[in-house]
């Protein structure tokens, strides 16, 4: 999907279109509207520097219990193949 954004919308903002990339990716990460890998996908970024620019901005990652269990799972899987 593709959206088109009046340049001077971002003109008046004074915000180029990949820092508003980045905010929008940021936002729906934040309020849990989109997964780490569709919110570094929709920055342009790969998920391990998308999560250091959390980071920076201080905004934890989402972890759960259930993605620790999965992660350990996964592990394990391959431990034993």
């Amino acid at each position: 999907m593709s959206t088109a954004i009046d340049q001077t919308f971002l003109k008046d903002l004074d915000i180029s279109s990949e820092d508003l990339r980045m905010d929008v990716a940021v936002g729906m990460y934040a309020s849990h509207r989109v997964t780490l890998g569709r919110a570094a996908n929709i920055a342009g970024l790969d998920q391990l520097r998308f999560q250091k620019h959390l980071q920076s901005l201080g905004i934890p990652l989402h972890y759960d219990e259930t993605d620790w269990a999965d992660d350990l799972r996964m592990v394990r899987e391959k431990a034993v193949s």
